[in-house]
Formats: structure tokens, sequence, C-alpha cells
């Protein structure tokens, strides 16, 4: 590997992009999202849901850069699962 990738890998540790999307792949449910989901009675129709949808949902909330578009997609998940 050439030294402009190995620097590139170790900011993305640095700064924690090289783990950011661990819970992701994971699959794991952030808790904000499944308060919500288990308030609705949603938690089991998300896991139902095919690992790629899951993953785009799951995705889209850790790029959340603001609290206010974080709730906007956690919203739309819920519309999503509404409409299923």
């Amino acid at each position: 590997m050439e030294e402009s990738g190995i620097t590139k890998i170790k900011e993305a540790i640095n700064d924690g992009s090289w783990t950011k999307l661990d819970d992701v792949e994971k699959l794991i449910i952030p808790d904000d999202l499944k308060k919500e989901l288990i308030k609705l009675n949603l938690l089991s129709k998300f896991e139902l849901l095919c690992r790629s949808t899951k993953r785009m949902f799951l995705e889209k909330l850790v790029y959340s850069k603001k609290e206010q578009t974080r709730l906007k997609r956690i919203n739309e998940i819920i519309i999503f699962l509404n409409n299923k």
C-alpha cells in the first residue's frame, strides 16, 4: 500500500470514521430509534425488513449531523413502517 493510503487509514482511525458503520453492519438498532419503534409497536416490523433496507435506514441515521435531521429520519422510518 502506498504511504498516502496508510495516512488516510490512520486519519480515519483517529477521527472515528474507520469504525463509524460497525454497528450498522451488525444491524444494531440505536437506542433512540428502538425506543420509538417499541413505543409505536413497530419494532417487529423493522426487524422483518430485509438486511439491505435495515442497513440503509441505520446508515442514514449514523450520517445525520444534526439532531433535527436524525429525528426527521426516525420519523421517515416510522412512516415507511406504517405504510408497509
